[in-house]
């Protein structure tokens, strides 16, 4: 059986920010200037907030329940079947995302 291994919030907020600046400096600007034009930059200054935004509340949460994985964080605070409901809100806009991204 796999060991479970657990980062700490900072090592989580180190990791998503070098993995989004090496992200944002490969793939991004191509992206965007595609379909933004001149205007990529206000679209990437929202993405970067909406991204920092994200790991403030994943740390926050793992800093309240640090016992608790994401989905049962999920369920103890919207409860057992909306919670459910939620987090597939949550992933579907993921999972275009990443189907977008690999059929360009």
């Amino acid at each position: 059986m796999l060991n479970e291994i657990n980062i700490s919030a900072v090592q989580f907020r180190k990791l998503v920010t070098l993995y989004s600046i090496g992200s944002t400096i490969i793939v991004v600007p191509a992206a965007i200037t595609a379909d933004a034009h001149q205007d990529a930059w206000i679209a990437a200054l929202f993405g970067v907030a909406s991204g920092i935004g994200l790991v403030l509340l994943f740390t926050s949460l793992g800093k309240m329940f640090p016992t608790l994985k994401l989905m049962e964080m999920n369920e103890k605070i919207s409860g057992k079947i909306f919670g459910k409901i939620v987090l597939l809100f949550l992933c579907y806009p993921i999972y275009l995302s990443a189907v977008k991204f690999f059929t360009m």
